[in-house]
Parts: structure tokens; sequence; C-alpha cells
């Protein structure tokens, strides 16, 4: 299957945050991702998540993009808002994904390759 995306939208709170987690899960594990890839990438939008809250926003964009070989999840605010990753986050991020980056925008992008 070519590239696609998958958005989520929904409130800033935790209930939210656990429906994120279980899309995270599904969407990696649907991409091909092994179980332990699943629960790291799973974990750090988990994070992201927690971090886009801590920033104030009021409710969250959660954004799945799949071009192979890599899946993207991009969380966010649906506004402009400031986030701030602290130390203990920033390591949680560079732990789990192959790549992360904090966006003007206030949204935190996750990016992990499927490895064959």
């Amino acid at each position: 299957m070519a590239g696609w995306t998958v958005e989520l939208r929904g409130p800033a709170d935790p209930a939210f945050v656990r429906l994120v987690r279980t899309a995270t899960l599904s969407v990696a594990s649907q991409v091909g991702f092994a179980i332990d890839p699943c629960d790291e990438l799973r974990m750090a939008a988990d994070e992201a998540c927690n971090a886009v809250i801590g920033g104030g926003a009021s409710d969250l964009l959660v954004v799945f993009e799949h071009d192979a070989p890599m899946l993207t999840v991009t969380v966010g605010p649906q506004s402009d808002r400031p986030v701030a990753l602290d130390a203990t986050a920033e390591l949680v991020l560079a732990t789990m994904v192959d790549h992360f980056a904090l966006l003007d925008s206030g949204s935190i992008v996750l990016q992990k390759a499927l490895v064959s």
C-alpha cells in the first residue's frame, strides 16, 4: 500500500491519551513493527502527548503518516502553543524513536523506521 495518513483529534485529557497509546500500538503493528518497537513508539507518543498537555493545550491533534519504511507520528496542539521538553522527556524520546523534533508550532514529531 502506498503512503497514508490517519488523524486523531480530541481533548487534551488523560482518557484521550489512552486512546492515542492504543492507536499508536495498532498503527505500528499494522505497518509491520515487531512488539518491542511498537511499545517504544507507544511510550514516545505518550510522552509527547503529556508534554503538549503540560504546555497548556486544550485539544490534541495526532497524525500518523506511513511512507515506507518510515512511520511518523506528529503530536501537537490544534493551535500554536509553546511546548517545552524537559531533560527526562528528551531522553525518553531519544531512546524510543529514531528521530524526534520539537517544531515552532508546538508539535512534536516522532519518526521510527521499520527494519526488515
